[in-house]
This record gives C-alpha cells, sequence and structure tokens, in this order.
C-alpha cells in the first residue's frame, strides 16, 4: 500500500430541511484492495459520526488518527466509502480540506511506519446561505449573512484616518517640501494641535507620542502633488490603549512581518502590539538560560514532543524570534511609539511550555501525584502547570527577568507585560496534594462536589495571581500586569484586564471588574477578533465561532454602548485580537488583518462612531489608504469579497 492509493474527499448533502451533512470519501485509486493494517492522521479533530468503520484516536488536542475497526470493508481499487463527518466550525468551508492528512502503515507486530501524504481532492460544498453554526446568533444578536454593500463614494479633501476631532482649513493649499515643521512638547496640551501657514506648520503636543501622531497626520494630509492645506488642527485619541494582538504561537510570524505590520499601527495611531509568544502550540521567543523553550517548544511534528496541530501536516514547522530579532522590533517599535507588550500564558494553555521542559531535572512543573483529570477547549489533557509547586514560579521569575533583560538592551521599558490566565480547565489541580498543602485550601473541601470544586479552583488562581504579579513587582519594578477578564475574578486594581465575551457572553467576570473599578480593554469577540471570517462564504476563511466581521461592522461598532457600560467605566481602551489559528502564511496574516484594522484605528482614537461618516471613510479606504498599504508591503483583503 502507498500513500497514492488513497484519494481523499469532502462532500456535502443537503435535505429538505436545509440541514447540511458532510462526507469524507475515502476513495481506492491503487490496483490493490485497501484492508485495516493503516492509519490516517488530522491535525483540525476531524470526528466521524459513526464509529463503527472507522474508530477515531485523540493523541494530543486536536492530532490524532482513524483507523478501521474489525468491522471495516475492504475497499476494492477504483471503488469508494463514504462516511459521515462532524462538521465542526468550517461547515460549508474550503479550509474542512486542510486537515493535515498523512497516512501511516501497522504491521501484525504493531510496529507502524510512514507512508506520506494522501490525495486530498477539491471539495463539493453546498453553497453558504445560512449561519450553520446556529449558536452564533446567541452570542451576537443581529448577526448578518451577506456582506455590506459598499456606500458610493464621496469628496475627502481632508479626510484621514482616523478621522480628525477638529479642524478649520481656509480652502487654500501649501506645498509641504516648502514648510519648516516645528515642534513644542507642551503637557498642558491635549493630544495635539497643528497650525499650518504658508511660512511653517507649528505642532504642540501633550508628549512626543502625540507629536509624532501630529506628523502622520500631516502625511494622510497631504496629496500627490505634496500639498497640505492651511489651517488649524486640533486632536487628541478618546482611548490611551489603542492595541492589536497576534497570536504567534499557534501559527508562527516572523520578524519581517510583525514590523511591517507596526509600521501600518503607527500610520493609523494605534499604539501598543501585544505578541503572543507562548500557547499550547508554541513557543516563540528565545530565552537566556532556557534552550529548551525554542529548541523543543518551537517546533512541531508527527515525531513529537509537540504534535501538528491547526491543518498542519506530518513535516515539521518552526520558528521563533531570536534575543537580538527580539530587540530589533522592541527598537524598531518605539521608533514609532507603539510599545510591545509580550504575553506569556500561564498557568493554562502551557502545554508546548510543559513538553519543552519535560526531560530536564531543573524544573518540577506538575505534581508526579496529582490524579486530577481535565480536558481543555482545545483538547488537551495536560496543559496546566501547578500552581502549588515552587519551581512554577521560579520558573516565571526566571523568564520574567530574561524578557526584562531583553528590554534594558533595548533601551525601551517594560511597561506591560501579559500573563495571559485565560481559559484553565475545570477540573485541574484537584486531586493535587502539592496543592491541597498550601493554606489556601479548605481540607473539608469535597472536591467531587462541584461547589467545592468551584471553590477550590478560585481559591487555587487568587493564590497564583498573588504569586505572579509579585514576581513581576520585584523582577520588574513600575510593569504593569495585564490578565484575560477570566482571571479578574481572582485578581485585583494591580492589573488590568481584557475582556473578550462576545455580545451575550456570560457578564460575570466584567461585572465584577464594573464593581471594583479595576481597569480594563474591550476586546469583544464578536466584534473585535480578527480570525473572523469576513462574511459568510465557502471561499472567506477564518474561525467562525462567535461572529461574521467585516470592515464597515468594526466601523459602526460602539465599544461602551455595546455592553451598556456607563460613562464612568474605566475602560482604557479597545484592542483588537488575531488568533492564527487558520492563519499560516504572512499573506493570510495581512488578508486577515487588513483593512478591518483600519476601522478598529478609528474606534480606538474615536470612541463614538458616526454612521454619517462611513462614506467618507470608505472613500478615503478605497482611494488613498489601500494604495498605503500596498506600499507598505501589506497585501489587504479587497474591499468587496472576490466571486
Amino acid at each position: 500500500m502507498i500513500a497514492s492509493d488513497f484519494a481523499l474527499k469532502f462532500f456535502e448533502t443537503a435535505a429538505a430541511d436545509n440541514q447540511v451533512s458532510t462526507f469524507l470519501k475515502i476513495a481506492n485509486q491503487g490496483e490493490a484492495p485497501i484492508g485495516r493494517g493503516w492509519r490516517l492522521y488530522f491535525s483540525l479533530g476531524l470526528t466521524p459520526c459513526d464509529d463503527t468503520l472507522l474508530r477515531k484516536v485523540l493523541i494530543d488536542g486536536r492530532y490524532g488518527y482513524l483507523e478501521p475497526t474489525h468491522h471495516w470493508q475492504t475497499i476494492a481499487p477504483r471503488t469508494s466509502h463514504q462516511f459521515q463527518v462532524e462538521s465542526w466550525l468550517f461547515s460549508g468551508m474550503r479550509l474542512i480540506t486542510r486537515q493535515g492528512f498523512f497516512l501511516t502503515q501497522v504491521n501484525e507486530r504493531g510496529e507502524e511506519s510512514f507512508l506520506g501524504e494522501p490525495t486530498t481532492l477539491a471539495p463539493e460544498l453546498q453553497d453558504l446561505v445560512y449561519i450553520r453554526n446556529t449558536w452564533i446568533p446567541d452570542m451576537t444578536p443581529g448577526v448578518r449573512i451577506t456582506e455590506n454593500e459598499p456606500p458610493k463614494l464621496v469628496p475627502i479633501e481632508q479626510t484621514t484616518i482616523p478621522a480628525i476631532k477638529s479642524a478649520d482649513f481656509s480652502g487654500a493649499k501649501i506645498s509641504l517640501k516648502d514648510l519648516e515643521v516645528n515642534t513644542c512638547i507642551e503637557p498642558s496640551v491635549k493630544g495635539y494641535e497643528m497650525e499650518i501657514t504658508d511660512k511653517s506648520i507649528d505642532i504642540s503636543a501633550r508628549s512626543e507620542a502625540d507629536a509624532f501622531f501630529a506628523k502622520q497626520s500631516l502625511q494622510q494630509l497631504r496629496n500627490q502633488k505634496l500639498d497640505v492645506p492651511i489651517g488649524k488642527v486640533s486632536d487628541s485619541a478618546d482611548f490611551e490603549h489603542r492595541a492589536l494582538f497576534i497570536d504567534i504561537a499557534r501559527h508562527f510570524h516572523d520578524g519581517a512581518q510583525i514590523k511591517k505590520i507596526i509600521e501600518a499601527m503607527s500610520r493609523y495611531k494605534m499604539n501598543r502590539l501585544q505578541l503572543g509568544i507562548s500557547n499550547d502550540e508554541g513557543w516563540r521567543l528565545e530565552i537566556d538560560g532556557l534552550p529548551e523553550l525554542t529548541d523543543i517548544g518551537a517546533r512541531r511534528s508527527r515525531h513529537g514532543p509537540i504534535y501538528p496541530s491547526w491543518g498542519d501536516g506530518p513535516e515539521e514547522v518552526s520558528g521563533f524570534l531570536s534575543r537580538s530579532e527580539f530587540i530589533e522590533i522592541l527598537q524598531f517599535a518605539a521608533e514609532r511609539h507603539v510599545t510591545i507588550i509580550p504575553e506569556f500564558n500561564l498557568p493554562g494553555h502551557a502545554n508546548a511550555l510543559l513538553r519543552a521542559l519535560d526531560k530536564t531535572e531543573n524544573w518540577q512543573l506538575t505534581d508526579p501525584d496529582d490524579t486530577s483529570e481535565y480536558r481543555s477547549a482545545q483538547g488537551y489533557s495536560r496543559n496546566v502547570v501547578n500552581v502549588g509547586l515552587t519551581d512554577t514560579y521560579r520558573l516565571a521569575e526566571h523568564i520574567i527577568s530574561a524578557v526584562r533583560a531583553l528590554y534594558d538592551e533595548a533601551d525601551v521599558p517594560l511597561s506591560f507585560l501579559h500573563l495571559g490566565g485565560d481559559e484553565v480547565p475545570m477540573g485541574a489541580w484537584l486531586e493535587s496534594p502539592a496543592c491541597q498543602s498550601l493554606q489556601v485550601w479548605d481540607p473539608n473541601w469535597d472536591t467531587s462536589n462541584p461547589d467545592d470544586q468551584a471553590k477550590a479552583t478560585a481559591a487555587l488562581m487568587s493564590y497564583h495571581y498573588e504569586q505572579m504579579v509579585s514576581l513581576v513587582e520585584r523582577a520588574s519594578p513600575g510593569t504593569t500586569t495585564g490578565f484575560w477578564h477570566e482571571m479578574a475574578l481572582h485578581g485585583d486594581d494591580r492589573s488590568y484586564y481584557n475582556v473578550w465575551l462576545t455580545d451575550q457572553g456570560d457578564r460575570t467576570a466584567l461585572d465584577h471588574i464594573l464593581e471594583q473599578g479595576f481597569s480594563f480593554v474591550i476586546s469583544n469577540a464578536s466584534h473585535l477578533y480578527l480570525d473572523m471570517p469576513y462574511t459568510l462564504g465557502m471561499r472567506e476563511p477564518g474561525l467562525p465561532w462567535a461572529n461574521y466581521v467585516d470592515t464597515e461592522d468594526i466601523y459602526h461598532f460602539d465599544p461602551q454602548a455595546n455592553w451598556d457600560l456607563d460613562a464612568h467605566a474605566n475602560v482604557i481602551g479597545i484592542q483588537a485580537q488575531l488568533w492564527t489559528e487558520t492563519v499560516f502564511t504572512s499573506e493570510l496574516l495581512d488578508y486577515y488583518l487588513f483593512p478591518r484594522l483600519l476601522a478598529v484605528a478609528e474606534r480606538a482614537w474615536n470612541a463614538q462612531p458616526d454612521p454619517g461618516s462611513w462614506p467618507a471613510f470608505y472613500t478615503v479606504l478605497s482611494e488613498t489608504e489601500m494604495n498605503q498599504l500596498l506600499e507598505l508591503g501589506i497585501q489587504p483583503r479587497p474591499l468587496k469579497a472576490q466571486a
């Protein structure tokens, strides 16, 4: 048997009640029958609806294989079998074919040998005309299924992105190359003020960053002849935190790509970039004294210990930022007034870290006597460090100190450090003697009782929060810690929290944040998760678990009204997120981010949407900014989806 004997094809059938079923067809293209003794591996969680003929074995995360059961019916040459499969999130989308398929052969002694990748044929999918993931409207009421129609173009003489708050132009223009630009830092100024005369351009700004933003506006005000309008400008940002998060752990994106994004962010006055350097699927930053984190933790392959995920195939994929590359990024960003916020995630999402350090004798991060059982949202059964072990915090202090040293070497302050804290699976630590020996553990808790389970988990998370924040205070004085909103229930006002819940998500953590007056960042998944598809369509990439989000949707998003926040809520900003489960090339990264990120920049600078200004925004986007993105080396998604 050889891999090319197998041809795999997804197809869908629709019933009268509009229900769509998805099937995987296995066709025999060889000359010999296909019996048993093979395994079809995948990395996207493929699940048969019936395990009579094919059995699913999950190895780690969503990586596993299908193999014939003893009921298997041999596939004769030039014939095929078909199996109904769970469609999960990719029903109707071409992404369903990117499963990372490869085949192995298993002999009578149980020895397994690699055969290669089968042929995967183009799928036959039903047109996407309604939302198949029916829970989405419950989380995001009013979700639409068709792409917004573009408005008519309008005159855009002095329109910028983001829009200037106040401008008074005379109608006359002057050549920019003939003018001297004078800058004065004046702390009493709100944002910046700029006066353009026929003799000079005078900028008064609250800070060097605001002066830089003034010059970004100036660059957008100029026309192709380098003429700028004569007049006065007064402008300031509504939000202090105007941010983007990029996950470089699920699929790695290198320094050149990150710099390109920073350049674009600075043009549109976004000022913070959170880099997700660790997750279950990878660790992506070189840490002095811990070579295993990148030697092992930055590599995935069928040989393990970190296995393929999110559609990756059998061959090794790897990548990380070296110390020198990261320092270069820090300096590049600082020159453009973009603050880099590194995130390494604890206590959950730590699969790559744990696997990387498994073979060392220096670190004990899991309790060998812990009999707890859990499975994470992404399918991992061993992705949580033990919060009761001293090595967990000794390791964290080593990493924090090493990261601080990188910032010191770059001569850039480590202003913020994000420590994750999200999606810790219920059940972790409950049977750990190390955790049960902590003072926060109540010996009267019954770990089979759901109420006591919740109390124990909350106590241990609070203990972890206190340990981590205290570590940062010691190892990097002056650094503010950030967490995802789940940690707010166990934290305090020393940190800020990214609230990523959907429009109708569980408000428990958000209400606690509001009651306690904690600082938080609006990271609403229904509007600010840029890994969502732009619109419904089989050609559109994305992970549609919360919404379909195009540029206009984001433009009309009202950050504070969306969750009925009052004016006293301690909102420090908004942040778009790009998780990279399905973002496996630099071209796709551009596609997912742009032009939607420009609408995020607009809302971050001018919080209140003005529906009447959408045509002007779209016009400047269409006539000038799409070309500017191309000049930056960015390949944005077309403003209208391709047929």
